[in-house]
């Protein structure tokens, strides 16, 4: 497996990249195939038995950042030539295992090849009867937790919605805040 391409890479005036690349947004930086089982965020591969994987599983690493919207081109090698692959969309459901920087693994599927032969897997787009796993728990951050506006807050994560709006005199002044109508908080809560 060896990279091709991707977003961010120095192209000539053509629009052909340029080898060596140079510039990419995100490179590939190491491919190990697993024969030994450890956790690699895709419960295909991790079959937990310590014997081979279900099917054929390589563990790729890349440079960071690596964030929604870049993508990386990879050629990979099989025994099959490549015409034969993409005529019988031979990849087509194939997974996808891609690990985030906190160790949040989503799993997306191989789509049919398009009319140049390639394949495309989207972990914007995950394969939702496939697991979501957690491979680094102390890592995970639920996003409603975050303050606004990207979340809801520390308090309220941990509420069931719908949320209720209530006004309350604090030191003389009213105001306006969102609290837990189910009076779910653990004790201290607000």
């Amino acid at each position: 497996m060896t990279q091709i391409g991707g977003s961010g890479c120095t192209r000539d005036s053509s629009g052909n990249l340029i080898f060596p690349l140079t510039n990419c947004d995100v490179t590939l930086e190491s491919v190990v195939r697993l024969t030994n089982q450890k956790v690699t965020g895709n419960p295909g591969c991790d079959s937990g038995t310590g014997g081979p994987p279900s099917s054929a599983c390589v563990k790729t690493g890349y440079s960071a950042p690596f964030r929604p919207g870049m993508n990386i081109l990879l050629g990979v090698n099989f025994n099959k030539d490549a015409g034969t692959i993409s005529s019988q969309n031979l990849l087509a459901g194939a997974q996808y295992t891609g690990i985030d920087q906190n160790g949040v693994a989503t799993t997306s599927l191989f789509g049919n090849a398009d009319s140049n032969g390639v394949f495309t897997a989207d972990t914007g787009f995950p394969d939702f009867t496939t697991p979501i796993v957690l491979t680094n728990q102390s890592k995970f951050q639920n996003v409603n937790a975050l303050p606004p506006p990207k979340g809801v807050g520390l308090q309220l994560s941990k509420c069931t919605p719908p949320y209720a709006i209530v006004t309350k005199k604090i030191k003389g002044q009213l105001v306006t805040e969102t609290v837990c109508p189910d009076g779910n908080l653990p004790d201290g809560g607000e």
